[in-house]
């Protein structure tokens, strides 16, 4: 990583290096034209080099921008596999719920026909009959009245 960036700066250093100007000319030794030929731009090598760096530097970012990546990612799989496992609880508690109220609607039924026999002997012994309160039969039914209650209700 530090050879990289050291080629970097020595990219950056020869784009500094002074421009030939009349006075410097004549000091300087001539080892290789430093100034573009003729039919070039003079601004060709400049862009070459800043292409060049940044490649380089994309070449460097892509790995760690991977790797950010597949940290998200990672991230994300582990809070969906939590999300996922407190949606089955929700759903374990819900089934609860539903398994104890079916129970319970049981219960209600056969209280509810013991009641009946009652007021059945009481009205051959000459009483009065009490009306009894409804008593539904089908539990799916009472079930998905209550979810239609709450849609109305727009709790869900």
């Amino acid at each position: 990583m530090l050879e990289r960036i050291s080629g970097i700066h020595a990219m950056l250093d020869s784009l500094k290096a002074p421009v030939s100007s009349g006075a410097n000319t004549e000091t300087l030794p001539h080892t290789a034209p430093a100034a573009a030929p003729p039919s070039e731009n003079p601004y060709d090598r400049p862009v070459h080099m800043l292409r060049e760096i940044q490649a380089q530097i994309e070449n460097q970012v892509r790995p760690l921008a991977q790797q950010a990546i597949d940290l998200e990612v990672e991230r994300l799989r582990g809070q969906a596999a939590i999300d996922q496992g407190e949606f089955r609880a929700c759903l374990d508690r819900i089934d609860q719920c539903v398994s104890a109220c079916i129970e319970r609607a049981h219960e209600y039924q056969r209280e509810h026909a013991e009641l009946a026999r009652f007021n059945e002997r009481f009205t051959a012994l000459g009483a009065i009959a009490e009306p009894l309160p409804e008593c539904p039969s089908n539990i799916t039914d009472i079930i998905n009245s209550r979810l239609e209650l709450l849609r109305r209700q727009q709790r869900i």
